[in-house]
């Protein structure tokens, strides 16, 4: 169980950072402060929101989420003798999982 909610957190974790790169480059959310030891840590890390590189990395991360939710769903209906429905019945369970992500956060 814990593999299919994992693409969900990083979906929510994305959205969330995607929410807070749009704050900061239309200026409503104020800019965060850096410090030096943070700036020598930023060196090797992924893009932060507000960063040049962000829409570029947040794309990736969606591209990812989509191409692995397949799979997931797919290996979890095996699991539960579900393979035999058709595809609009996995797409309902997944829809369903996503949304009990969403609503319990």
């Amino acid at each position: 169980m814990k593999a299919l909610h994992e693409p969900f957190a990083v979906a929510a974790a994305a959205m969330d950072e995607g929410m807070e790169h749009a704050g900061l480059v239309l200026e409503i959310l104020p800019k965060p402060k850096k410090k030096k030891s943070e700036d020598e840590e930023a060196k090797g890390a992924d893009p932060k929101p507000g960063s040049a590189d962000f829409t570029k990395y947040l794309e990736q991360k969606m591209v990812d989420f989509y191409r692995k939710r397949g799979d997931t769903l797919k290996a979890w209906a095996r699991e539960k003798g579900l393979t035999r429905g058709p595809n609009s019945m996995l797409r309902s369970i997944w829809n369903c999982l996503w949304w009990r992500q969403i609503h319990t956060r």
